[in-house]
């Protein structure tokens, strides 16, 4: 945690294309590990749009975008730039 893990209780693990580790703990918003150092969302602002839940999956689709989905019936696809919110209610 004294890196930026925001939890111990790590719920999910997903690498994508880019060699990112995304990390999925307890009732907070993501984060990933890349070259040994973790970022939030006070470093990638995009994070900051995801809400904080009890845990997320990841997926990549073919053009590299992330998707995250939550137990709170919210989707979000994340690209380049910006945050798409996709409710699956």
């Amino acid at each position: 945690m004294k890196d930026g893990l925001p939890d111990l209780e790590v719920i999910n693990l997903f690498e994508d294309s880019q060699e990112r580790l995304w990390i999925s703990c307890f009732g907070k918003t993501p984060v990933y590990l890349k070259d040994g150092k973790i970022t939030t969302s006070k470093q990638y602002g995009l994070l900051s749009h995801l809400t904080k839940a009890g845990g997320y999956n990841f997926m990549e689709d073919t053009k590299g975008n992330l998707w995250i989905s939550g137990f709170e019936s919210k989707s979000y696809k994340i690209t380049k730039n910006k945050v798409e919110l996709y409710k699956t209610d």
